[in-house]
């Protein structure tokens, strides 16, 4: 075992929860698999959830992660959300998200990337089933050229479009 976790969940009122996860260990490099050589990383995640109501909620998540790779290499995130149940059967959450990578330790370029999501959510009983659609748009952003139009990647942006149905029993 290289690495190991710790983990809490504390919930100072009623309609908060705050979770919070350490991780360390020796890990390789997650951009360069095929080196050998270990290095001690060490990352804290920090989630806070708030039900403002009980169809509104609102959540908050902080990484901090550093590795003595290369001299010392550190990066870190931070997203949030909101999420609307309208009507029993429909909701809706709007998502951003900020990662910071100076280095490009774990994603191979250096960067600052951000994105922004809006999902719209239906549910349904069919049977014995229950059936989940989801309508999704993503906006990603970079300050580099990392998405890919052409070979090189040389767009600093993309959108996507998704449609999910899961189905539940």
């Amino acid at each position: 075992m290289r690495s190991v976790a710790l983990a809490a969940s504390v919930y100072p009122v009623n309609e908060l929860e705050v979770d919070m996860t350490y991780m360390a260990g020796l890990e390789r490099a997650l951009t360069r698999l095929d080196d050998p050589a270990l290095s001690f990383r060490a990352e804290l995640n920090v989630t806070g959830t708030y039900a403002l109501t009980n169809r509104l909620s609102f959540a908050v998540a902080v990484d901090d992660a550093h590795d003595r790779a290369d001299g010392g290499v550190s990066w870190w995130g931070i997203g949030s959300y909101i999420h609307a149940t309208l009507l029993p059967w429909l909701s809706g959450t709007v998502r951003g998200e900020h990662f910071s990578d100076p280095e490009g330790f774990t994603t191979g370029t250096p960067q600052r990337l951000a994105e922004l999501t809006g999902t719209l959510e239906t549910k349904q009983r069919m049977g014995i089933f229950t059936v989940i659609e989801r309508f999704e748009y993503r906006r990603d952003h970079s300050d580099a050229a990392v998405f890919q139009a052409a070979l090189p990647p040389n767009r600093t942006h993309q959108d996507t479009l998704c449609v999910g149905i899961m189905a539940l029993f």
